[in-house]
């Protein structure tokens, strides 16, 4: 189920405007170009991940277990087995993901399929080619 894998996660500075608190989807690869941004770090780097504090980037989470990926928006979790979608769930009204929606037409299913084949494609080529690492 969604929320099986969630992190609590505080970023923390003594004396500092650091405050508030965050709702949207981020994951683990965000971490990185978190705390890049806030330390105002302007070099070249590699992370798959945003900065939490882009309020401007589009939020998703991929997560890949049982030879199943899955991409993660604000409301809605799509799940591809390396071939096709197999399911689209609403994981907000839906918590225990019970109505598959993949079938709907929405084109937000679609956007999703694309952004995860997109993420997947770019992984893969960066594991292959060993660029997952700055080489400066």
């Amino acid at each position: 189920l969604v929320g099986s894998f969630q992190i609590p996660f505080r970023y923390y500075k003594p004396n500092s405007d650091l405050k508030g608190k965050n709702a949207s989807i981020i994951q683990q690869t965000d971490i990185l170009p978190t705390v890049l941004e806030y330390l105002n770090y302007d070099e070249s780097y590699n992370a798959f991940g945003e900065s939490a504090f882009d309020t401007l980037a589009d939020k998703n989470a991929y997560m890949y277990s049982s030879q199943i990926y899955q991409i993660l928006n604000d409301s809605l979790m799509l799940s591809f087995d390396q071939k096709e979608t197999i399911g689209v769930y609403n994981y907000k009204k839906d918590v225990f993901l019970q109505t598959d929606i993949k079938d709907e037409n929405n084109p937000v299913n679609t956007l999703l399929e694309n952004k995860l084949k997109a993420v997947i494609q770019a992984h893969h080529r960066a594991m292959i080619n060993n660029q997952l690492v700055d080489p400066n």
